[in-house]
């Protein structure tokens, strides 16, 4: 009985043995190295057996994925005491730091602006979707050198390197189209015509120098209180011409015709032949003569005749109107 106890007592500790050699397979894994080694796939492994390395590790930002056929085969070729039941798998990631390309950007920018560029300009890089990713910890700090920007055509370009200062892990050259920008008022709603323009209708959006024209509207005093004369685009600048001063004189309206010439006043009655806005000229027929003639828009149903030079129709005159003679004034009228 004794040598029976004593067999089956080492039977056990074999067996306990045997059990503690088992290798445990990791479930999904971070690596931090450019290699991955058997001990970041199994647990309880032999002496030495932990450091082995395996295969290249993926990319920052990026992974690989080892199945259960794979897994069978990396440890019967390096001794591992474990076996699949063919459902195993072990994803394995590399953690990244992320540089954007809006980070690029702006850090282009500041290269050019550094190297005399105009300021106010916005750059755009011909491969905005870039994203470079460094191992996690990684110095991500951007620099650029060489950089070049060409005026005439709106083209930079710039070698990127990462970090900024030392010895670079990452160098790239970039190149970005780069327009000069102007802050401009614009609609940021489709305002119909006739429709008086609010505060509430006009924001600040920029837009590169080479689409602005001298007709261009550039404060939002010159906006706010008009209205559209056949509807504008919202966010998109605004031609002068596209705005006018509410109507105030509407066609066919009778309208008091006013001359001042001095310290005298005449009036007389008229028919408006085309409408207007305050300060605007229209034409106007006298309805006891029949005469038609230029005026200005004075306020509603009311226009002022201008003895002298007129103004194209539609424009308000540059200037005061002069008084005239008498003779004039009464011409003017008649």
């Amino acid at each position: 009985m004794k040598a029976l106890a004593t067999i089956l007592l080492g039977t056990s500790i074999l067996f306990s043995a045997g059990a503690a050699m088992a290798a445990d397979l990791h479930g999904d894994v971070d690596v931090n190295a450019d290699t991955i080694h058997l001990g970041d796939l199994f647990d309880a492994l032999g002496p030495n057996q932990a450091t082995i390395v395996i295969g290249q590790a993926p990319a920052p930002g990026h992974r690989i994925t080892y199945d259960a056929t794979v897994l069978d085969r990396i440890a019967a070729a390096n001794g591992v005491d474990w076996k699949s039941t063919g459902n195993e798998r072990v994803v394995v990631s590399r953690p990244s730091v992320d540089v954007t390309a809006d980070q690029i950007q702006a850090a282009f920018t500041k290269a050019l602006a550094d190297a005399g560029a105009p300021a106010g300009m916005e750059v755009q890089l011909d491969n905005p979707g870039t994203v470079l990713r460094l191992p996690a910890n990684s110095d991500s700090s951007i620099g650029f050198t060489n950089v070049n920007y060409d005026a005439a055509r709106g083209r930079a370009t710039g070698d990127l390197v990462i970090p900024a200062k030392g010895e670079p892990v990452i160098r790239q050259s970039f190149g970005a189209r780069v327009a000069v920008m102007v802050t401009l008022p614009v609609l940021n709603r489709r305002v119909a015509p006739g429709e008086t323009i609010a505060a509430s209708d006009v924001e600040w959006t920029k837009v590169p120098r080479t689409r602005i024209s001298g007709d261009v509207v550039t404060e939002a005093r010159d906006l706010i209180g008009l209205t559209v004369r056949h509807g504008a685009s919202p966010y998109q600048p605004v031609r002068t011409d596209e705005v006018r001063a509410p109507v105030v004189v509407t066609r066919g309206a009778l309208v008091t015709m006013m001359l001042q010439s001095g310290n005298m006043t005449l009036t007389v009655q008229g028919r408006a032949q085309t409408e207007g806005g305050v300060n605007e000229i229209i034409r106007v027929t006298n309805t006891a003569s029949n005469r038609t003639i230029d005026a200005r828009v004075a306020g509603p149903d009311l226009v002022m005749v201008q003895p002298t030079a007129q103004a194209p129709i539609g424009q308000a005159p540059q200037g005061q109107f002069n008084a005239a003679a008498t003779r004039t004034t009464r011409t003017a009228l008649n």
